[in-house]
């Protein structure tokens, strides 16, 4: 409503009147008698002039607007309802799409899994078969160095007694305890748990050389027992009899295939 001076309202109190009063009442007319330029400065009555007509023009055009808007919301919503799947929806590119979806969404096939599970225990199997390769090696590295300090404790021994232990009589050499090497030499070796149950197979000094003026002692790797390992000076070793040995020599299923010279 016009102010007691004749004015219009203030923009901010137009959004608060009812939208169905009738134009000349949200905007009435100035009194003839009002001049912009003659009872306002200039700048503000030039403002005053286009709010004026800014609102007349904006209250003519407001209801086409909303009509227009709620046309246009009517028409998009019967359109989206009533249209069908575009062509677009039925090519063979979004067809092989829908269908990739599809097939992942439902997983694996029989088929498809077996094949999995095939790759997977063939890739299993060789793994643990290199696995238990490195493992083999590295026991059998392991006796091999420690039989070259048993080697070693062997020949301190004949230093200091002049023979070898003997087989059965006192010193006897043990195969568990691998003394008196522990006793009178010093051995620290720790081959035992390395082997098949815990001890050497077998060991002698034979005296075709002299009285316990030779020995060897056999031993058999615990985690493959395919491979023996032989430390001796002799040329008695049931392995490789009739052939001098002297150092570590390493066997498998009874062939040679490394020791000192090969």
């Amino acid at each position: 409503m016009p102010d007691e001076n004749g004015q219009p309202p203030p923009v901010e109190q137009l959004s608060r009147l009812p939208g169905n009063l009738p134009e000349k009442t949200l905007f009435p007319r100035p009194p003839a008698s009002f001049s912009p330029t003659e009872d306002l400065p200039v700048p503000v009555a030039r403002l005053e002039g286009v709010r004026r007509i800014g609102i007349q023009g904006v209250s003519c055009i407001q209801p086409t607007l909303e009509k227009l808007l709620v046309g246009v919301h009517f028409f998009v919503m019967n359109s989206k309802s009533s249209r069908g799947p575009s062509p677009r929806a039925n090519s063979p590119g979004v067809q092989r799409g829908k269908n990739r979806n599809a097939r992942d969404q439902r997983g694996f096939t029989p088929i498809e899994l077996r094949i999995v599970t095939v790759i997977v225990a063939i890739l299993a199997g060789i793994a643990g078969v290199q696995f238990r390769g490195i493992q083999v090696k590295a026991h059998l590295t392991s006796v091999v160095a420690d039989g070259r300090i048993l080697f070693h404790g062997l020949e301190e021994f004949h230093t200091i007694n002049y023979q070898y232990p003997n087989a059965t009589s006192n010193p006897a050499f043990d195969l568990v305890t691998f003394e008196p090497l522990r006793t009178m030499v010093g051995y620290q070796g720790s081959i035992n748990s390395r082997l098949v149950n815990g001890q050497a197979d077998a060991y002698d000094s034979p005296d075709d050389q002299g009285p316990n003026q030779e020995w060897w002692v056999q031993m058999t790797l615990l985690i493959e027992p395919s491979f023996q390992v032989v430390i001796a000076v002799s040329d008695n070793v049931p392995l490789n009899p009739g052939v001098w040995m002297q150092g570590v020599y390493t066997f498998e299923n009874g062939v040679m295939i490394a020791g000192p010279g090969m």
